[in-house]
Formats: C-alpha cells, sequence, structure tokens
C-alpha cells in the first residue's frame, strides 16, 4: 500500500532502489525485497509498468480505486483522552523523543482538504501510547467529548507515512490518508470522503 501512495504522488521512478529510498525517507521501515514484491503484484495488476530499471505508474484510477478498496480500518491497541495544559505545545512535547512516532489523523485532518463541522478532541496516532502520555503529561479525561486530544496507539504505518508538517511542527495525515479514513467512517464522513476522491482523482490524473 506504501509503495501504491508513492507511485500516486510521483508516477515514475529510475530504479526500484530510488523508490525503495524515497518511501523510507516518507515514514515506512520498507526493504527493497519488500518493494520488489508490491512492484511484481502492481505490474500483474497492470497499474504499473517496468522499464529496465526504471518503474513507471500507468493507471491511477484504477491505483487509487484499488488502495481504498483493500484498506480496512485497523482496530486500535489502546486509546487515551487527555486534557492539556494551557499552551501546551503539542508537536513539540511529541517530537521531543526520537523513538516516538506520531501524526494526527485522517479523521482530525480533515479540514486541510474540504469543509466539514467537526467537533470532540484531536485525534493522534502515536507508536507508543504510554510514552506519549509522559511527555505530553496533562489529566486523564474520563469524558472524551471534554478532552483536549485522543491518543491512539497503533502500527499501521498510513498513519505515519507522507506526513504534511506545518509551520507549528504539527504532523497532519496525507489526503490519500484522511480519504481511506473518512470513506470507513459514517455518512457525513463518507460524504467528505466522497469530495476529497474527486480532489485526488484530478491530482493522480495531472501527474
Amino acid at each position: 500500500a506504501m509503495v501504491a501512495r508513492m507511485l500516486l504522488a510521483k508516477p515514475a521512478w529510475p530504479s526500484l532502489n530510488a523508490l525503495t529510498a524515497a518511501i523510507r525517507e516518507a515514514g515506512c521501515d520498507l526493504s527493497l525485497p519488500q518493494a520488489s514484491k508490491a512492484i511484481r503484484a502492481l505490474a500483474d495488476d497492470l497499474t504499473v509498468e517496468k522499464d529496465g530499471r526504471g518503474i513507471r505508474q500507468i493507471a491511477p484510477l484504477t491505483l487509487l480505486d484499488n488502495l481504498g478498496a483493500a484498506w480496512r480500518k485497523p482496530v486500535f491497541t489502546a486509546r487515551l483522552s487527555l486534557r492539556l495544559s494551557a499552551g501546551q505545545d503539542l508537536a513539540k512535547a511529541l517530537s521531543a523523543a526520537a523513538d516516538l512516532t506520531w501524526a494526527v489523523t485522517g479523521a482530525s485532518s480533515v479540514l486541510r482538504f474540504a469543509a466539514f463541522a467537526q467537533g470532540g478532541p484531536r485525534q493522534i496516532a502515536v507508536s507508543d501510547l504510554a510514552k506519549a502520555q509522559a511527555l505530553l503529561g496533562g489529566t486523564i479525561e474520563p469524558i472524551a467529548s471534554f478532552a483536549d486530544v485522543e491518543l491512539v496507539e497503533t502500527d499501521e504505518p498510513g498513519f505515519f507515512f507522507m506526513n504534511e508538517i506545518d509551520d507549528r511542527g504539527l504532523r497532519w495525515a496525507s489526503k490519500t490518508q484522511t480519504w481511506l479514513e473518512l470513506r470507513a467512517g459514517d455518512a457525513r464522513q463518507r460524504q467528505v470522503a466522497d469530495e476529497i476522491y474527486r480532489q485526488l482523482c484530478l491530482e493522480v490524473a495531472r501527474e
């Protein structure tokens, strides 16, 4: 799935090594054999072609649709709602530990891509909930709707892949991740997912 996402963002690559290096830099620890296996599968699906060492994505809309059909909403291994101290710099706190991976989920990144009336706490995906809680401090909030943030623990790489980092250091979900999460949500979320899907179709068709 991460190979497909990278090919949607940039359709042509000079080599498998270059593609794999870009995927790693974007946040997924992918090995060269894993990338090679993925490319073979995509070539069998007729969405990718190889020309010598080069790799090119040739069916962006099919690739996007296949990505959506294959994605399943993960079950979070743990979750915790917190009230934070006034003025807490969330990005600075969470970035203090080099071995913690974190990002705002797509469900909480939607306003970057579409109009959507959204309430409740900001949801943050983290690789280690206990470590994230220790970095943020704050107070555990038993009523989720009163919290400032909801931490959800996951090892699903899509949450941390190709994040968009703003000038405050907040790591937001990519548009693709936001679409995938919303299309697996409730009726209102699925409606917004359709709007984001149309945006993605236009973007990949222009590549």
